[in-house]
């Protein structure tokens, strides 16, 4: 258990939102007209590591074919409607309960600006005090860039904020900041949980941790 905790910094897709099933379908339609031939539950686990990953292993090695990839996929993802993306079950209840409990909550996500429509198709927005993008123009996790800007920005304790991810990069980022790391616990990252300094398994769990 935890005391003293007033910030939260969330990362977005798989831990506030349930988005790698869309990403995972935008992408393996780009790959298909590359001629590349996929399972969506492959694209799926590769995401799971990270983007450029999953672009790695399918599009690589050819460089030109990696960057025509990244480049469609990003252009459909930037189409696809914000309501296509659903929360999971307890994020707005969470998210709620913390703001009413004067705890604050920032998001920190390798999204680009699609995370806006996300938010705001989806009400969580509300619930959110400031959100950094990769548009923003940090460098991408694991660095800690974005993170000690947020802190700075808002005069964040590391004593008094917890980050919160489900990718082993996004415990690392916040450890880097002097951040300690609370891991969203799912079926593809029991292999680094012991990279985290907290295991929760839902969002409703990071209420118990810090307890309120």
């Amino acid at each position: 258990m935890m005391t003293g905790i007033k910030n939260i910094i969330w990362d977005l897709d798989g831990t506030l939102v349930d988005s790698y099933p869309v990403m995972a379908r935008l992408l393996q339609n780009v790959l298909n007209t590359h001629g590349i031939e996929t399972s969506y539950e492959d694209v799926y686990e590769a995401i799971k590591v990270s983007m450029g990953h999953a672009i790695q292993l399918f599009a690589g090695p050819d460089l030109l074919v990696m960057s025509q990839v990244r480049a469609q996929f990003i252009e459909r993802e930037g189409v696809e409607p914000g309501a296509s993306y659903q929360l999971f079950s307890d994020t707005i209840e969470t998210l709620k309960h913390l703001v009413e409990k004067g705890i604050n909550n920032f998001v920190l996500t390798h999204r680009n600006t699609s995370t806006y429509k996300i938010m705001k198709a989806t009400g969580m927005e509300a619930y959110i005090l400031d959100t950094i993008t990769i548009d923003d123009g940090f460098r991408r996790k694991p660095d800690p860039e974005a993170f000690l800007y947020l802190m700075n920005k808002h005069d964040l304790s590391q004593k008094t904020t917890l980050n919160v991810g489900d990718r082993l990069f996004d415990i690392q980022a916040g450890r880097g900041a002097g951040l300690l790391g609370c891991l969203i616990k799912d079926a593809y990252n029991k292999s680094y949980l012991d990279e985290a300094d907290y295991i929760v398994s839902s969002r409703r769990g990071v209420l118990d941790l810090i307890e309120m």
